[in-house]
């Protein structure tokens, strides 16, 4: 069922993993271990031209060269490496994952009840899980709708069970049983059909995948935490992408809402560089070399870099406060958070966390939990070789497929 998969392919079987963010795209080519969990093998990052003003053709357009610049770097260099270093030969299956804005979704429940028991079949299950689609796609065409997507032009991307509850109760396994109430948890997410199908272009042509599978962020996030370190049962994810940053609220256990606000990493690069007359090559570059120790973290410069970054984060807590406002509708937000951002920055955004919001998010005086989603956590379950690097994102969609 839902969160009990593995990684699928027998051992060796060599896997391109791309992510599609806001900023970036970046790609992996990954393969089972024998001991379990998976190795990355090669890595390769293609950053977007900047935008002062977004240009939604232009944004596309921007994505879709970095995509293809990727794909051939997995297909070219990447594969010819992990040839030379582990023996792999060919890539036998390709995934993308795609973080916001690229999609909208929703999750919601929806229920079937009868006066008498009824058997459960795949098939009344399938019926429930389209009529969500379809009502999904009314909500975005619905007047005042807050999702800015042509329903008629979309795709679907996700429609997920993510829970089954027969007359109340979970059911990991239900076909075959009787219930009088059918109750599914179901999460859709739409996508642009024409952008769906230039990254399926693309990855089909330069990685000759005849069926690249494609999937949002949140769920790929989602089932990762829950299928990998067995979190409590209410929640909250945080995907910092270079422009956006998304952020899930999970309650039981539950995916019960995502959204997401435009600032994420690359905003904290150009100000620190704006700030201290640097170039952003120049701050990245410095991040990096002081987090795997090839600078001094105590040098003047390294100083500077953190005090402009703390002073810039202010606005990233600002706009994550009026996302877990708008999430949790006066709930208290959960006191665990699972942080996804690049290596370079989690220091950062987990200080920002402890020290500057516990209290407008929890609204109580009780500690915030920060679990970084790191190379740390995943150890047990990640290897990353020395042309791969550790990307959150990746390492969570390469440990949980997508569903067959």
């Amino acid at each position: 069922m839902f969160f009990s998969r593995t990684p699928d392919g027998p051992v060796g079987d060599l896997r391109a993993i791309i992510t599609i963010g806001s900023a970036r795209v970046t790609g992996s080519l990954v393969s089972r271990r024998a001991e379990g969990g998976v190795a990355i093998h090669y890595t390769t990052v293609s950053v977007y031209p900047h935008q002062d003003t977004l240009d939604t053709q232009r944004f596309t357009k921007g994505m879709v060269s970095a995509l293809l610049e990727v794909a051939m770097d997995l297909a070219g260099p990447g594969a010819q490496t992990a040839r030379e270093v582990s023996g792999l030969r060919g890539i036998s299956t390709v995934e993308c994952v795609l973080a916001a804005p690229w999609f909208v979704a929703q999750t919601r429940k929806v229920s079937m009840r009868r006066e008498e028991s009824f058997p459960v079949h795949e098939r009344v299950i399938h019926e429930l899980l389209q009529e969500e689609v379809a009502a999904f796609r009314a909500d975005c065409v619905a007047e005042g709708s807050p999702y800015l997507i042509d329903a008629q032009q979309a795709s679907v991307m996700d429609a997920e069970v993510i829970r089954t509850e027969l007359n109340g109760y979970a059911t990991a396994h239900p076909e075959g049983k009787e219930a009088t109430t059918l109750t599914l948890t179901a999460y859709v997410s739409l996508i642009d059909r024409n952008i769906l199908q230039q990254v399926r272009d693309v990855l089909g042509k330069s990685l000759n995948a005849d069926e690249p599978v494609c999937r949002s962020a949140t769920l790929a996030s989602f089932r990762g935490i829950e299928g990998l370190l067995m979190p409590t049962r209410d929640y909250t994810i945080l995907e910092v992408h270079g422009e956006v940053t998304d952020v899930s609220l999970i309650t039981d256990g539950i995916l019960l809402e995502s959204s997401s606000f435009p600032l994420g990493t690359s905003n904290l690069v150009r100000h620190v560089a704006t700030t201290l007359d640097r170039r952003q090559e120049d701050v990245a570059a410095r991040l990096t070399l002081t987090r795997e120790g090839k600078a001094e973290r105590d040098s003047e410069e390294a100083k500077l870099i953190e005090k402009a970054a703390f002073d810039a984060i202010g606005e990233w807590v600002d706009g994550l406060y009026r996302a877990l406002k708008r999430l949790s509708e006066g709930r208290p937000v959960p006191q665990t958070t699972y942080l996804l951002v690049d290596p370079d920055w989690e220091a950062l955004y987990s200080t920002a966390l402890k020290e500057q919001a516990f209290e407008l998010f929890t609204f109580s005086d009780r500690p915030f939990s920060v679990v970084g989603v790191d190379a740390q956590l995943l150890a047990r379950h990640s290897q990353v070789r020395e042309h791969g690097r550790f990307v959150p994102l990746t390492i969570l969609a390469a440990l949980t497929p997508p569903a067959g």
